[in-house]
């Protein structure tokens, strides 16, 4: 069977695809981001599907500041998440922090001779 490199209906993540379906999705996280969103309302903040809390706070973090970036401005941010499937669960408080990074480039230029 040939493979295709085809995004996921369910998490969204790309990923080879083939017969029978390999590609497994990474569980589902709650993530409430620092005093944007209420931990005491289940259905506040944002999903993100992650191997662990700490990777589940960072791509919500990034998510919830793809534009605006906020973090930047500030320290960090901490979120309470926890599992989607155990909603009355414990929860892990995360501290996310976000990092600009300079990306250098060199072009070479005609000779002006």
């Amino acid at each position: 069977m040939p493979r295709e490199f085809l995004r996921c209906t369910t998490c969204n993540q790309w990923d080879w695809f083939s017969e029978p379906r390999a590609h497994r999705c990474k569980p589902a996280w709650r993530v409430w981001i620092g005093d944007h969103h209420d931990p005491d309302d289940p259905d506040d903040g944002i999903e993100a599907r992650a191997d662990d809390a700490e990777d589940a706070a960072a791509r919500a973090c990034e998510e919830w500041d793809a534009d605006e970036h906020y973090m930047l401005d500030y320290e960090s941010e901490l979120c309470v998440v926890r599992p989607e499937t155990d909603r009355s669960g414990r929860a892990t408080r995360v501290r996310v922090e976000a990092e600009a990074v300079v990306e250098y480039r060199g072009q070479v230029l005609e000779d002006e001779s």
